[in-house]
């Protein structure tokens, strides 16, 4: 599904109306926050049945800026099994990705255990926390401290009743709650905003409103709020995949959407070489942008290149800027569904070869030019490490002499050989 139909999608679901209410005696009134108790008490033990992993592009206001992992997994067997819940968030708005995971873990009735944060981005702490007698405890630790007590601070938060954290969990008990149409509320707890002084709790709601005809495909669609900030999840009504996540706050939209294997982040180093291969093939620049790791081709850069006499090379950033503008007005624009073709053709015949250095070489065929891309594994995904190479062509071969040309007699002994 591309992006574009499914942003469609999401923008028709926003402008629904609420569903009408079936004729009938009214049923008896159970309080949202009953419900969501009541249905997190009859959850079945976690298993990998119920489980989900969902792999998307990050849109932010229409602009792509990333990629994004979601998924729960069940951890151990029986009575003791627990969810284990992750969100990871790579964001690329400049050379250096900001890559923020989110993990947690919760029991079968969906009670908060433990959990940690773990963020790139400079200065912002880890977090991790537990579940206690009263509420929770967080621990932060700076990127400078060192694993001490002296260097960490405790953050207690006081908590009564339901609870739930970060996306992948909300994803998680809306999958286990369709495809029936009710309305929940409960408190979401976010650790990183109690450590930097917020408020670590916010009431959310949930609203699943059922099938909902979407240009006749039919999707199950579940709502929530959060404060001044909306929710939109679309699942298929088969296996409840989700395929889209939208938030609303303000004049920011955040889309999470689901989309072909040239826009998602590459799981292995042949996947990576396709996407570069693709992304220089058909000139899709938002491809090549986010398939390479920039800091690497940077340092190759630098390495390679003399600057000049009292001038300071230009800055990651301020490279890569001219690099795309110069990519955008010069790679070829050949059709995709050539170069897709090509590049499934060929699938067989690429060599794969792992460096000393944990990257892995590449190897594409002559019809691909003998194209040798450098990838390498970053943050769980692989990227281009390097610009891709063709080797350097053999020197020719003299042409021997024919088989019946005269041969030119020896010098007598003591004769000097005949000058040309």
């Amino acid at each position: 599904m591309s992006l574009r139909l499914l942003a469609a999608l999401l923008a028709v679901a926003l402008l629904l109306p609420a569903p009408a209410l079936a004729d009938g005696p009214a049923p008896a009134k159970v309080s949202p926050k009953a419900a969501y108790a009541a249905k997190a008490a009859g959850f079945p033990a976690p298993a990998r049945e119920y489980s989900f992993r969902f792999d998307g592009v990050l849109r932010i206001n229409g602009k792509r800026l990333g990629h994004v992992i979601l998924g729960s997994r069940a951890m151990g067997e029986g009575e003791k099994a627990v969810w284990g819940v992750i969100d990871q968030i790579v964001m690329k708005a400049q050379a250096m990705p900001e890559v923020e995971i989110s993990e947690a873990q919760l029991s079968r009735t969906f009670e908060l255990l433990e959990g940690k944060l773990v963020t790139t981005k400079p200065g912002a702490p880890s977090i991790e926390w537990k579940r206690t007698e009263t509420g929770f405890r967080a621990v932060s630790r700076t990127d400078e401290a060192v694993a001490d007590a002296a260097t960490e601070t405790a953050h207690d938060f006081a908590h009564e009743g339901t609870a739930l954290t970060t996306l992948a969990a909300t994803i998680q008990f809306a999958r286990m709650v369709l495809p029936t149409k009710a309305r929940y509320e409960s408190t979401m707890f976010e650790a990183k905003n109690g450590v930097e002084d917020k408020p670590a709790f916010q009431g959310f709601s949930l609203e699943v409103l059922g099938e909902v005809d979407f240009q006749k495909t039919k999707m199950l669609v579940v709502r929530g709020t959060k404060g001044e900030q909306s929710l939109e999840l679309v699942f298929t009504p088969d296996k409840r995949e989700l395929v889209a996540v939208k938030f609303v706050a303000g004049e920011q939209t955040v889309e999470m959407l689901k989309a072909d294997v040239w826009s998602l982040a590459a799981r292995s180093p042949k996947v990576a070489a396709a996407r570069a291969a693709y992304a220089f093939g058909t000139g899709n620049v938002d491809v090549l942008d986010d398939v390479i790791h920039w800091p690497a081709l940077y340092n190759r850069m630098l390495k390679n290149t003399k600057p000049e006499a009292g001038k300071k090379p230009l800055t990651i950033d301020a490279w890569r800027a001219g690099l795309l503008k110069t990519w955008r007005a010069r790679l070829p624009k050949n059709a995709p569904a050539m170069v897709e073709a090509g590049i499934k053709m060929v699938d067989s015949m690429v060599k794969v070869e792992k460096l000393a250095d944990g990257t892995a070489a590449v190897q594409y065929p002559p019809m691909f030019k003998n194209l040798r891309f450098v990838v390498g594994q970053k943050y769980g995904f692989w990227h281009l490490m390097a610009m891709p190479t063709q080797p350097k062509p053999a020197p020719a071969k003299k042409a021997p002499p024919p088989a019946d040309a005269p041969k030119k007699a020896p010098p007598a002994d003591g004769e000097a050989p005949k000058g040309k």
